[in-house]
């Protein structure tokens, strides 16, 4: 009887464990970071397109913001892409808006944004 219970508490810490992960997945976190650049590649579901990779079925674009942490000077890249109907389901279908915010913050080096982001 002592195993039926410790097992039980297992099941119920592990499910617990996978909705936290999940929740932390999928719900919006905040940096306040400078721009520094931006870029967009062109890429199927391989990765990005080159001449070691050539295009062998529908491709997308897909935008990238160039980051640093104005305290800890710490560079990030944030993926910047049109999710569509597919999930994640934010219904987010303006990157390339986004994308020339975020060109208009670059040329300002001491200008701070705020970014919205989901996952890790």
């Amino acid at each position: 009887m002592k195993w039926l219970k410790r097992s039980i508490w297992l099941v119920v810490f592990v499910a617990l464990g996978i909705g936290a992960l999940s929740l932390y997945y999928v719900l919006p976190r905040h940096d306040v970071v400078m721009i520094t650049g931006v870029e967009v590649k062109r890429m199927d579901a391989d990765g990005v397109i080159n001449a070691e990779n050539p295009a062998d079925g529908p491709t997308r674009d897909v935008y990238f913001i160039n980051t640093e942490d104005p305290d800890s000077k710490k560079v990030v890249v944030y993926r910047n892409e049109d999710t569509g109907w597919s999930f994640p389901w934010y219904f987010k279908f303006d990157s390339a808006d986004i994308q020339a915010k975020a060109q208009g913050y670059s040329r300002d080096s001491q200008q701070l944004a705020l970014i919205r982001y989901y996952g890790w």
